[in-house]
């Protein structure tokens, strides 16, 4: 409800903004940048609210979270999370016959710039917050770690199956959402972070669809699409 609530709010005063406020050339930009800015300012104040006033946590504590961030802490895991992404991708197109599809020039720089405000930033710091700082939180103190993980990770694959952004099929949608929950929960226990999970969070949310992807290259916004060609219902 939180995700859903913020997400419609951000785009309609993004789009009354953009509207009256924005010169027509640059509408597009001005509409990703305050609709990302209001989905994470609406959902972080209902967070901190939260966990202020029902878990007894100062709100302060996600500010100091993020302050105390290390550069070489979040590049270990940013270089590990685009390693991981690199084998899918190779595994794809060493087991899965197609083709690669590049992107065309006119709509590249736009692309980019919504892959990364919008899928990256406004994605990976929302999901983030409600997923792992407001749920698994939760989840963890009544079924313990390893069921929270599981039913966060379950609830987490559940939403993106109806997820349009994405050009693969369904079935695909959902192991890969299911994994990578489960290694985001574990990365949120090994750093105390949710910070380092936006991050990584964002940082996978941008490869995937801003710079390379897998599905049918007319859904996708990559840069760089490999289109199966397999008979295969992973990618139907």
């Amino acid at each position: 409800l939180i995700l859903y609530c913020s997400e419609i709010m951000g785009m309609m005063i993004a789009s009354l903004m953009g509207v009256f406020l924005a010169p027509s050339v640059i509408r597009d930009a001005f509409y990703i940048l305050i609709n990302t800015a209001i989905y994470i300012s609406v959902v972080f104040f209902m967070i901190t609210q939260y966990t202020r006033r029902v878990l007894r946590v100062e709100k302060k504590e996600l500010s100091e979270t993020f302050r105390s961030l290390q550069f070489r802490r979040i590049f270990k895991w940013i270089v590990l999370t685009a390693s991981a992404q690199g084998v899918i991708i190779l595994l794809s197109n060493l087991f899965c016959e197609g083709r690669w599809v590049f992107l065309s020039h006119a709509s590249m720089e736009y692309n980019v710039f919504k892959a990364f405000f919008d899928f990256g930033i406004g994605a990976g710091v929302v999901e983030e917050l409600i997923f792992r700082e407001f749920l698994f939180k939760n989840f963890k103190l009544k079924f313990g770690k390893i069921s929270a993980i599981f039913i966060i990770s379950i609830i987490f694959a559940a939403l993106h199956i109806t997820n349009q952004q994405e050009n693969i099929g369904a079935l695909l949608i959902v192991i890969y959402s299911f994994v990578l929950s489960i290694y985001l929960c574990l990365l949120y226990i090994r750093t105390n972070s949710v910070w380092v999970c936006a991050i990584v969070h964002g940082v996978w949310n941008f490869i995937f669809m801003g710079c390379v992807s897998i599905g049918k290259a007319s859904e996708s916004q990559a840069l760089v699409n490999y289109e199966t060609t397999t008979d295969t219902y992973l990618f139907q």
